[in-house]
Protein backbone atom coordinates (compact mmCIF):
# COMPACT_ATOMS: atom_id res chain seq x y z
CA UNK A 1 0.00 0.00 0.00
CA UNK A 2 1.60 3.54 -1.02
CA UNK A 3 1.73 6.30 1.84
CA UNK A 4 0.50 9.59 0.43
CA UNK A 5 0.88 12.93 2.79
CA UNK A 6 -2.04 15.09 1.31
CA UNK A 7 -1.82 18.85 2.80
CA UNK A 8 -3.95 21.23 2.42
CA UNK A 9 -6.45 18.79 0.38
CA UNK A 10 -9.66 18.23 1.60
CA UNK A 11 -11.51 17.51 -1.60
CA UNK A 12 -9.51 15.28 -3.78
CA UNK A 13 -9.48 13.33 -0.46
CA UNK A 14 -12.94 13.07 -0.27
CA UNK A 15 -13.14 12.64 -4.16
CA UNK A 16 -10.27 11.15 -6.07
CA UNK A 17 -7.16 10.88 -4.87
CA UNK A 18 -6.18 10.91 -8.46
CA UNK A 19 -7.29 13.84 -9.33
CA UNK A 20 -4.86 15.77 -7.23
CA UNK A 21 -1.61 17.49 -8.44
CA UNK A 22 0.96 14.86 -7.33
CA UNK A 23 4.67 15.83 -6.56
CA UNK A 24 7.79 13.82 -5.13
CA UNK A 25 10.15 14.79 -2.25
CA UNK A 26 13.48 13.14 -3.04
CA UNK A 27 16.61 13.75 -0.27
CA UNK A 28 20.27 13.76 -0.72
CA UNK A 29 22.96 14.36 2.29
CA UNK A 30 25.50 17.23 0.94
CA UNK A 31 28.22 14.87 2.96
CA UNK A 32 28.45 12.83 -0.25
CA UNK A 33 29.60 9.76 2.66
CA UNK A 34 26.00 9.45 3.50
CA UNK A 35 23.22 8.52 1.84
CA UNK A 36 19.71 9.25 3.26
CA UNK A 37 18.81 5.84 2.74
CA UNK A 38 21.58 4.53 4.82
CA UNK A 39 21.09 7.14 7.91
CA UNK A 40 17.61 7.89 8.47
CA UNK A 41 15.66 5.91 11.41
CA UNK A 42 12.95 8.55 11.04
CA UNK A 43 11.86 11.86 9.05
CA UNK A 44 9.15 14.59 10.42
CA UNK A 45 8.39 17.06 7.47
CA UNK A 46 6.91 20.14 8.66
CA UNK A 47 4.85 22.57 5.92
CA UNK A 48 4.75 26.30 6.80
CA UNK A 49 2.54 28.83 5.03
CA UNK A 50 4.17 31.92 3.89
CA UNK A 51 2.84 34.14 7.14
CA UNK A 52 5.05 31.63 9.01
CA UNK A 53 2.00 29.26 10.19
CA UNK A 54 1.98 25.51 10.60
CA UNK A 55 0.16 24.39 7.73
CA UNK A 56 1.04 20.48 8.28
CA UNK A 57 3.25 17.91 9.63
CA UNK A 58 3.83 14.45 8.81
CA UNK A 59 6.27 11.72 10.07
CA UNK A 60 7.74 8.48 8.76
CA UNK A 61 9.68 5.60 9.83
CA UNK A 62 12.34 3.99 7.98
CA UNK A 63 10.66 1.67 6.99
CA UNK A 64 7.44 3.50 5.56
CA UNK A 65 10.58 5.16 3.26
CA UNK A 66 12.08 2.04 2.31
CA UNK A 67 8.59 1.09 1.08
CA UNK A 68 8.40 4.00 -0.53
CA UNK A 69 11.66 4.13 -2.41
CA UNK A 70 13.27 6.44 -0.27
CA UNK A 71 11.28 9.04 -1.52
CA UNK A 72 7.76 10.90 -0.34
CA UNK A 73 4.49 11.51 -2.39
CA UNK A 74 3.01 14.90 -2.05
CA UNK A 75 -0.82 15.81 -3.02
CA UNK A 76 -1.52 19.34 -3.43
CA UNK A 77 -4.83 21.02 -4.00
CA UNK A 78 -4.34 24.75 -3.08
CA UNK A 79 -1.88 26.99 -5.75
CA UNK A 80 0.02 28.04 -2.62
CA UNK A 81 4.13 28.18 -1.51
CA UNK A 82 5.48 26.18 1.57
CA UNK A 83 8.54 26.35 3.24
CA UNK A 84 9.33 22.81 4.17
CA UNK A 85 10.94 21.66 6.82
CA UNK A 86 12.57 18.40 7.32
CA UNK A 87 14.37 16.84 10.54
CA UNK A 88 15.78 13.30 10.50
CA UNK A 89 16.35 11.24 13.50
CA UNK A 90 15.17 14.10 15.52
CA UNK A 91 12.94 11.75 17.62
CA UNK A 92 15.69 10.60 20.38
CA UNK A 93 16.62 11.04 24.30
CA UNK A 94 18.68 13.98 23.52
CA UNK A 95 16.87 16.39 20.96
CA UNK A 96 14.45 18.90 22.24
CA UNK A 97 12.32 20.31 19.26
CA UNK A 98 9.52 23.36 20.47
CA UNK A 99 7.79 25.96 18.98
CA UNK A 100 6.56 23.69 15.85
CA UNK A 101 3.23 26.06 15.43
CA UNK A 102 4.72 28.81 14.14
CA UNK A 103 8.06 28.62 11.64
CA UNK A 104 9.69 32.05 13.27
CA UNK A 105 9.54 29.89 16.90
CA UNK A 106 10.88 26.68 15.91
CA UNK A 107 13.87 25.43 18.28
CA UNK A 108 16.06 22.79 18.67
CA UNK A 109 17.83 22.17 21.05
CA UNK A 110 20.72 19.24 22.34
CA UNK A 111 20.30 18.46 26.11
CA UNK A 112 23.00 18.40 28.86
CA UNK A 113 23.40 17.59 32.55
CA UNK A 114 22.90 20.03 35.00
CA UNK A 115 27.23 20.61 34.97
CA UNK A 116 26.47 21.86 31.61
CA UNK A 117 28.19 19.07 29.97
CA UNK A 118 27.68 15.96 27.44
CA UNK A 119 28.72 12.86 27.97
CA UNK A 120 26.85 10.55 26.04
CA UNK A 121 26.86 9.39 22.10
CA UNK A 122 24.83 12.35 20.15
CA UNK A 123 22.33 10.41 17.46
CA UNK A 124 23.58 11.89 13.70
CA UNK A 125 20.29 14.42 12.93
CA UNK A 126 20.29 16.03 9.54
CA UNK A 127 18.16 18.96 8.33
CA UNK A 128 16.95 20.21 5.46
CA UNK A 129 14.61 23.37 4.52
CA UNK A 130 13.11 23.64 0.82
CA UNK A 131 10.60 25.97 -0.74
CA UNK A 132 8.04 24.06 -2.09
CA UNK A 133 6.26 25.95 -5.34
CA UNK A 134 2.60 25.29 -5.86
CA UNK A 135 1.31 22.16 -7.38
CA UNK A 136 0.64 22.74 -10.90
CA UNK A 137 4.42 23.98 -11.34
CA UNK A 138 7.23 21.91 -12.73
CA UNK A 139 9.35 20.21 -11.56
CA UNK A 140 7.05 17.30 -10.34
CA UNK A 141 10.65 15.85 -8.24
CA UNK A 142 11.64 18.27 -5.63
CA UNK A 143 14.99 17.56 -3.96
CA UNK A 144 15.59 18.45 -0.04
CA UNK A 145 19.32 19.14 0.45
CA UNK A 146 20.18 17.36 4.18
CA UNK A 147 22.74 19.32 6.23
CA UNK A 148 24.64 16.61 9.02
CA UNK A 149 24.23 18.43 12.31
CA UNK A 150 27.09 16.76 13.92
CA UNK A 151 31.22 16.28 13.54
CA UNK A 152 33.72 13.62 14.90
CA UNK A 153 36.84 15.39 16.68
CA UNK A 154 39.74 13.31 17.64
CA UNK A 155 42.70 14.71 19.34
CA UNK A 156 46.53 13.26 20.05
CA UNK A 157 48.71 14.92 22.04
CA UNK A 158 52.32 13.48 21.20
CA UNK A 159 55.82 14.06 23.68
CA UNK A 160 58.45 13.89 21.67
CA UNK A 161 60.71 13.20 24.80
CA UNK A 162 60.07 9.90 26.54
CA UNK A 163 61.16 11.53 30.06
CA UNK A 164 58.85 13.92 29.70
CA UNK A 165 56.45 11.40 29.20
CA UNK A 166 56.84 9.58 32.03
CA UNK A 167 56.31 12.56 34.40
CA UNK A 168 52.80 13.26 33.22
CA UNK A 169 50.39 12.15 35.83
CA UNK A 170 47.33 13.34 34.58
CA UNK A 171 45.90 14.45 31.31
CA UNK A 172 42.41 16.49 31.11
CA UNK A 173 40.77 17.24 27.92
CA UNK A 174 37.21 18.61 26.63
CA UNK A 175 35.41 20.32 24.18
CA UNK A 176 33.76 23.94 24.97
CA UNK A 177 31.00 25.30 22.67
CA UNK A 178 27.49 27.13 22.33
CA UNK A 179 26.47 25.23 19.22
CA UNK A 180 23.62 23.07 21.09
CA UNK A 181 20.59 25.52 20.08
CA UNK A 182 19.62 26.24 16.40
CA UNK A 183 16.36 28.42 15.25
CA UNK A 184 14.07 27.41 12.71
CA UNK A 185 16.77 27.54 9.45
CA UNK A 186 19.37 25.81 11.45
CA UNK A 187 21.35 28.47 12.55
CA UNK A 188 22.81 28.68 15.58
CA UNK A 189 21.54 30.85 18.49
CA UNK A 190 23.29 32.24 21.67
CA UNK A 191 23.57 30.05 24.29
CA UNK A 192 25.61 29.59 27.17
CA UNK A 193 28.96 27.10 27.00
CA UNK A 194 28.87 23.69 27.06
CA UNK A 195 31.23 21.32 27.41
CA UNK A 196 31.78 17.58 25.49
CA UNK A 197 33.66 15.02 27.34
CA UNK A 198 35.47 12.85 25.35
CA UNK A 199 33.87 9.23 24.47
CA UNK A 200 36.89 7.17 24.22
CA UNK A 201 40.35 7.55 25.44
CA UNK A 202 43.80 5.47 24.52
CA UNK A 203 46.90 5.59 25.31
CA UNK A 204 49.78 3.78 22.87
CA UNK A 205 52.67 3.72 25.31
CA UNK A 206 55.16 2.79 23.35
CA UNK A 207 54.45 5.90 20.87
CA UNK A 208 53.85 8.23 24.21
CA UNK A 209 50.71 9.38 22.68
CA UNK A 210 47.76 9.79 24.62
CA UNK A 211 44.50 10.08 22.10
CA UNK A 212 40.85 11.24 22.74
CA UNK A 213 37.47 11.72 20.48
CA UNK A 214 34.60 13.78 20.77
CA UNK A 215 31.27 13.44 18.85
CA UNK A 216 29.98 17.32 18.63
CA UNK A 217 27.27 19.30 17.21
CA UNK A 218 28.10 20.94 14.01
CA UNK A 219 31.46 22.97 13.45
CA UNK A 220 30.77 26.81 12.57
CA UNK A 221 33.20 29.09 11.60
CA UNK A 222 31.72 31.85 13.31
CA UNK A 223 30.64 29.98 16.47
CA UNK A 224 32.79 29.16 19.47
CA UNK A 225 34.15 25.48 19.75
CA UNK A 226 37.24 25.22 21.31
CA UNK A 227 39.30 22.07 23.01
CA UNK A 228 40.96 22.59 26.19
CA UNK A 229 43.70 20.69 27.60
CA UNK A 230 45.74 20.55 30.84
CA UNK A 231 48.35 18.65 31.65
CA UNK A 232 48.88 17.78 35.01
CA UNK A 233 46.98 19.60 37.76
CA UNK A 234 49.74 22.56 38.23
CA UNK A 235 49.14 23.17 34.66
CA UNK A 236 52.55 22.81 33.07
CA UNK A 237 50.95 22.53 29.68
CA UNK A 238 47.79 24.07 28.93
CA UNK A 239 46.31 24.36 25.60
CA UNK A 240 42.85 26.22 24.41
CA UNK A 241 42.65 24.91 20.41
CA UNK A 242 40.71 27.81 18.67
CA UNK A 243 38.99 24.55 16.41
CA UNK A 244 37.53 27.03 13.28
CA UNK A 245 39.81 29.51 13.51
CA UNK A 246 42.84 26.76 12.72
CA UNK A 247 40.11 25.29 10.41
CA UNK A 248 40.19 28.19 8.19
CA UNK A 249 43.89 29.09 8.31
CA UNK A 250 44.29 25.31 6.88
CA UNK A 251 45.55 25.31 3.55
CA UNK A 252 45.59 21.89 1.27
CA UNK A 253 46.58 21.95 -1.98
CA UNK A 254 46.45 25.80 -2.51
CA UNK A 255 42.96 25.92 -1.00
CA UNK A 256 41.44 26.71 1.84
CA UNK A 257 38.51 23.89 2.44
CA UNK A 258 37.38 25.24 5.43
CA UNK A 259 36.91 28.44 5.37
CA UNK A 260 32.99 28.72 4.76
CA UNK A 261 30.14 27.03 6.52
CA UNK A 262 28.95 25.97 3.07
CA UNK A 263 32.42 24.07 2.48
CA UNK A 264 33.01 22.83 6.23
CA UNK A 265 29.05 20.81 5.62
CA UNK A 266 31.26 18.42 3.54
CA UNK A 267 33.09 17.29 6.18
CA UNK A 268 32.16 15.73 9.34
CA UNK A 269 35.32 14.37 10.80
CA UNK A 270 38.86 16.40 12.16
CA UNK A 271 42.09 15.10 13.60
CA UNK A 272 44.24 17.51 15.65
CA UNK A 273 47.56 16.62 16.84
CA UNK A 274 49.55 18.35 19.94
CA UNK A 275 53.17 17.74 19.44
CA UNK A 276 54.87 18.02 22.67
CA UNK A 277 58.76 18.81 23.78
CA UNK A 278 60.94 20.51 26.34
CA UNK A 279 59.89 24.12 26.05
CA UNK A 280 57.70 24.01 23.09
CA UNK A 281 54.21 22.44 21.72
CA UNK A 282 52.98 22.45 18.15
CA UNK A 283 49.36 22.20 17.36
CA UNK A 284 48.84 20.34 13.37
CA UNK A 285 45.75 19.64 11.64
CA UNK A 286 45.80 15.99 10.07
Amino acid sequence: MEIIAAFLAVSCIKKDMDNCPVVYLEFECINENYRFSEVTRELELLFYRTDGTLAYTTRYTAAQLRSMGWRVKLTQEKAEVYTLIAHVNYANDHTSVTGKERKQMLRTETRYDANREIDYLLTDTYYGVYELPPAYSQPAIHKVILSKNTNLIHLKIIFQEQEMYKEVKEIASRVASRNVLYEWDNMILTHPPVRYLPLISWIETSERIFGTSYHTLRIWTKADLNIEVDIDADRVYHHDIDIPRKLIETVMNGTYPYDTDEKLEHYDEFEFEILIGAGYSILELK
